[in-house]
């Protein structure tokens, strides 16, 4: 199976969230081996990076990698959608307060210059997508622009 999580069952995303401390050591070691493979793919690039690499910095296992996910191609697909949430959730409060349309892409904008600043990595993530995995490049771009439009629809409150 290509792409995404182990026993996902669709591109990267958990079918069923489970809720409760039960859950919460796995949330934390997925979130262990996404952060390390932003830093190794941020740093080295894909074709540079390697799953050894990956579970080193994330002090996990190499069998414990393969428990979340089948490759490397998968754990870049998914840390790809996880940084475009992550600029989505910091971007999205920008349109709030805009006057209009143009306001909004002005604050938008500048809250992604400020988001890239503090992690520089994400640009080089994302944009490598783009030869890397395709489809989650496209993904990334086709969502922030759905999201974009349905803040130009909803009218600033005041």
């Amino acid at each position: 199976m290509h792409g995404g999580l182990r026993g996902s069952g669709r591109g990267g995303q958990r079918c069923e969230r489970r809720q409760g401390a039960a859950h919460r050591p796995r949330e934390r070691t997925l979130r262990k081996i996404l952060d390390a493979a932003r830093d190794e793919f941020g740093e080295r690039g894909f074709a540079e990076s390697s799953i050894v690499a990956i579970t080193q910095r994330a002090g996990v296992a190499l069998g414990t990698f393969y428990t979340y996910f089948d490759s490397k191609e998968a754990v870049f697909q998914a840390l790809v959608a996880d940084r475009s949430a992550q600029v989505r959730d910091h971007v999205a409060p920008a349109f709030k307060d805009a006057d209009d349309a143009l306001d909004g892409e002005r604050r938008a904008l500048e809250s992604f210059l400020q988001f890239a600043r503090k992690r520089r990595d994400v640009y080089r993530i994302i944009d490598e997508a783009e030869f890397v995995e395709p489809k989650v490049y496209r993904e990334h771009y086709e969502t922030t622009a759905t999201h974009r439009r349905a803040a130009d629809r909803c009218p600033r409150q005041g």
